[in-house]
């Protein structure tokens, strides 16, 4: 596995190499692939020319049937089947828009056309005549076609009046639907151009088929609470904004057949799922009411399908105007009988669980702990499975709910103020009956997950028996080898849980006191962070990230510098890596800068320098401001340093430019510490710039959040123009003689106290590591 991983990362570094000759030989694989879909995808088109021409048979609407599963298995088994474009010197996954828009309304038409009803019947009929080909057939077919006539509800021979076409024409429907997740699932971000025509709030739309409803009867659009750069984002955010109203319409009033009611819901979370808009929907209470009521109905496999969406998109939602009864309801049916949204309930309940009140967690935790004991006591624990047919498409496979349950909650309570005596029932309860006993992976994930979440000041008490056992069995799992078996995917979220319970154990003080402990944590967490699994590196870089912040550290310089090159590959990893990486890199090259024995070598701190300003100048939000720490952390340690300039360079362009605030505090607050770093010269610039800041910033005042982050960033690059003013003062006073006199300027003009700081310029070890 680290060899198929070494290969992958050497096709993307040497495109001349032999991983990228393997990349590129396999990518032409599918072609047998693509000829199917382009065979398919034209055996749709002819057939349904003829439907909209009534000339159709019942052998030409089974074709469109069978073809639509055909397309759905081409893409289901291979995903490059959409990747029609022969790879090039940039991307080796370009998508034929031709194909995708073929494909995409054919679907269209399936949908909306294939079974016609009077409420479509005003709709815009769109066709395919003018679409874009995908195969020379289907152009030969198209123009031997004749021109296409919208059908009405009252001739067509597809109408719902027609009993013996409704059955194959829901069939239809049934099928595209179900192609329809495919293919948003395997090429989402290509959908932009055609989400209009499936999510519109006009009358051929996913929307109006779920309502039910004529266009004047749609509810008014709700503005996303983001801002909206664009008048697509601005038509997705309000198309986003009826998910659930959608949803409980379609409950609500069940016109059409349940299996084709549950599609359509699944569908429309897909496609919808696309894009990543946080919406505010005004009925959440009224719709989570509604499916509640139809839980223990005949529609209940209908309900506990738009439970399942909801529950999929909760976490980007509100949920502070839930009202309270809503969360007791909900609470209540994870253990009703017969109650088809049992399984849903859980997940509503751990997406629910940073809201709740105490009293309602308190329900919460007795009715899951309840649950849980029944199953802990089994011979063999089962789990609650979630019927597949009743799951959102996009949501992740959960054996057991009850489990993802208790984790949430116990994250949740570690927000409020509990007492000593309920974590310790957390303790006796569900973590050591889960880590010290022989119990499927997930279980033994769960409890290490669950421990990572308890209160350090809990962890700080424990007897020393309970932290050496403790100590013992998260070392056992964390550095437990990856398996080839089918368990593996098992074991990679067990030994994850594992790194993530190490690295919360290593900032408890009491557990500090403990060298060897400390010791062979760094020692697990080097060789986790070159597992295969993502997750394994991710939670092992978090880990020496606090590792590496601890106030004392008695490791040895051979095993920092090991430490050092860990976090530096992992600066270079995943996204989800390189946070916790730049990080961890920050505060184990100081550490090792600060000792006497061993000196780093100069090829390490040019490795390091680059990698801390790549991650300052481009990246995900989170690894920038992580870098800016980080930088800071470096240039404190040393008093000269080969590559500074670089360095400093990346933390002037962030701090004067860029939307996001907290990256521009970060580096302010970073070039506090240039001083000696850079020449005189540049070190005036430096405060220059600072001041730029202050004084710019200072004559804005915006209002909430952004009224709160310009105070922050004025004080802080106010006083790291001080640090830098103060260094240069001593070497050429004559020289900053005028930017101290505007220094000075500016503070009698500045109303911002002093002492003032962001929340996240902070030093020191993160119990959050996500």
């Amino acid at each position: 596995m680290h060899a198929a991983r070494r290969t992958r990362r050497t096709a993307t570094r040497y495109p001349h190499s032999r991983g990228s000759r393997c990349a590129r030989r396999s990518s032409t694989r599918p072609s047998l692939a693509r000829k199917a879909l382009a065979v398919v995808v034209a055996h749709v088109v002819a057939p349904v020319q003829r439907i909209n021409d009534h000339a159709a048979s019942p052998e030409d609407r089974r074709l469109v049937s069978a073809t639509l599963r055909a397309l759905h298995w081409v893409l289901a088994e291979a995903r490059g089947a959409l990747y029609l474009a022969p790879p090039t010197g940039k991307s080796v996954d370009a998508i034929d828009p031709d194909a995708l828009t073929t494909l995409v309304d054919a679907l269209h038409w399936c949908i909306f056309r294939a079974k016609s009803n009077p409420w479509l019947a005003a709709s815009t009929f769109r066709t395919i005549a003018n679409s874009p080909t995908l195969h020379h057939a289907a152009v030969t077919r198209r123009r031997s076609a004749a021109s296409v006539a919208s059908p009405s509800p009252s001739d067509s021979d597809m109408s719902d009046a027609d009993g013996a076409a409704r059955e194959p024409a829901g069939k239809i429907r049934l099928n595209a639907l179900t192609l329809l997740a495919t293919v948003a699932h395997a090429a989402g971000r290509h959908l932009f151009p055609h989400w209009d025509k499936f999510l519109g709030i006009d009358a051929s739309s996913l929307l109006a088929v779920m309502q039910n409803d004529a266009v004047a009867g749609h509810p008014a659009p709700t503005a996303p609470t983001g801002a909206s750069f664009t008048s697509l984002s601005q038509k997705v955010a309000m198309w986003a904004a009826q998910v659930h109203v959608a949803c409980l319409a379609c409950v609500e009033h069940q016109p059409m057949p349940s299996a084709e009611a549950v599609q359509l819901i699944k569908t429309f979370s897909t496609v919808a799922a696309t894009f990543d808009y946080s919406t505010r929907p005004t009925d959440l209470a009224a719709y989570v009411a509604a499916l509640l009521d139809h839980a223990a109905g005949p529609d209940r496999l209908v309900a506990a399908t738009a439970l399942s969406s909801l529950a999929d998109t909760l976490p980007q939602l509100p949920t502070a105007s839930l009202p309270a009864e809503a969360v007791d309801r909900i609470l209540a049916e994870t253990t009703a009988p017969k109650s088809g949204a049992g399984p849903e309930a859980w997940r509503l309940v751990a997406h629910l669980a940073p809201s709740l009140s105490p009293t309602q967690l308190d329900s919460g935790w007795t009715a899951t702990t309840a649950v849980f004991t029944e199953l802990l006591a089994t011979t063999e624990p089962v789990t609650l499975a979630v019927p597949s047919r009743t799951t959102s498409p996009l949501a992740p496979p959960v054996a057991s709910p009850v489990l993802v349950c208790v984790e949430s909650l116990v994250a949740a309570a570690a927000a409020q103020d509990r007492d000593a005596d309920w974590w310790q029932a957390v303790l006796d309860m569900v973590v050591l009956p889960l880590v010290t006993r022989e119990a499927p992976g997930e279980w033994v994930a769960s409890g290490w997950h669950c421990l990572a979440s308890v209160p350090m000041a809990v962890l700080d008490v424990l007897p020393r028996p309970m932290q050496v056992l403790l100590m013992t069995t998260v070392l056992a799992h964390a550095a437990a080898p990856e398996e080839d078996e089918s368990g593996s995917e098992t074991q990679a979220q067990v030994r994850a849980a594992a790194c993530r319970a190490v690295g919360a154990m290593v900032v408890v003080p009491a557990w500090q006191e403990d060298d060897q402990f400390l010791h062979d944590a760094a020692h697990t967490l080097i060789t986790a962070s070159t597992a295969a699994a993502l997750p394994i590196r991710v939670r092992a870089a978090w880990g020496l990230a606090n590792l590496g912040s601890l106030p004392l550290l008695p490791l040895a310089a051979p095993l920092l510098s090991d430490m050092t090159h860990a976090a530096l590959a992992a600066s270079t990893d995943h996204d989800k890596c390189r946070a916790s990486g730049v990080r961890a890199l920050g505060v184990l090259y100081a550490r090792l800068l600060s000792l006497d024995s061993r000196r780093p070598t100069s090829s390490l701190e040019s490795q390091v320098m680059a990698a801390l300003s790549k991650a300052i100048a481009a990246g995900p939000v989170k690894v920038r401001w992580n870098a800016c720490r980080a930088a800071k952390c470096v240039l404190e340690a040393k008093s000269e340093f080969v590559q500074a300039d670089r360095v400093v360079a990346s933390l002037r362009k962030a701090s004067k430019g860029g939307k996001n605030f907290k990256v521009r505090i970060h580096a302010a607050v970073a070039l506090g510490a240039v001083g000696s770093r850079v020449d005189a010269g540049t070190a005036a610039e430096v405060v220059r710039e600072l001041l730029e800041v202050v004084e710019r910033e200072g004559g804005v005042q915006g209002s909430g959040v952004v009224a709160e982050y310009q105070r922050e960033l004025v004080v802080a690059a106010r006083e790291a123009a001080d640090r830098v003013l103060s260094v240069v003062e001593k070497e050429d006073a004559g020289r900053v003689r005028e930017l101290r006199a505007r220094w000075r300027e500016l503070q009698s003009q500045d109303g911002v106290e002093e002492g003032v700081r962001a929340m996240s310029v902070r030093d020191g070890a993160d119990r959050d590591e996500l």
